[in-house]
């Protein structure tokens, strides 16, 4: 089980991180303060908690997961303390995703080239004629004209020369 979950990493980041950055997005206080600093570069806890619905020590909380998560990067200003995003860790994420979903592309362009063979052969097992018959005309396969009105054409040609019924 293990290396399924080393292997699933196929762009090589490790996952950890991947883990990390996921877990630290999975709330929404963490995104918004992610927002805040790729929109407005370095910011204090303070500043960043003037602009959400959260006190100043919760905002110090969710930037020690984001943190720890490898996304954002501390440093110390005179007396103020800086937090900036690192993009790094949402790098190694975002590849991770594209993988994932390219696999994905790559399973739905399979399953629909199956369903389209199957739609192919369930109208050629309706329509038992091969391919060059059904592009022949119906006056070419038989020889003779065609009607669609089963007129005098269809009819047998003794009973057209007699006049009779063709009963």
């Amino acid at each position: 089980m293990s290396d399924v979950l080393d292997s699933s990493l196929g762009s090589g980041a490790p996952a950890v991180r991947v883990d990390g950055v996921l877990g630290a997005l999975g709330d929404a206080t963490r995104r918004a303060v992610v927002e805040l600093l790729a929109a407005g570069g370095g910011r204090t806890a303070t500043s960043l908690a003037g602009e959400l619905p959260v006190t100043r020590q919760a905002v110090v909380q969710h930037l020690a997961v984001l943190r720890e998560a490898g996304l954002v990067e501390s440093r110390r200003l005179g007396r103020d303390v800086r937090f900036e995003l690192c993009s790094q860790a949402l790098t190694e994420t975002a590849a991770w995703i594209a993988d994932v979903a390219a696999q994905w592309d790559s399973r739905l362009a399979v399953i629909a080239e199956i369903a389209e063979t199957a739609q192919v052969e369930a109208v050629l097992s309706e329509n038992p004629a091969s391919p060059a018959d059904l592009s022949a005309s119906p006056a070419t396969q038989s020889g003779s004209p065609a009607t669609l009105s089963g007129g005098p054409a269809t009819a047998p040609r003794a009973v057209r020369e007699s006049g009779g019924d063709a009963r």
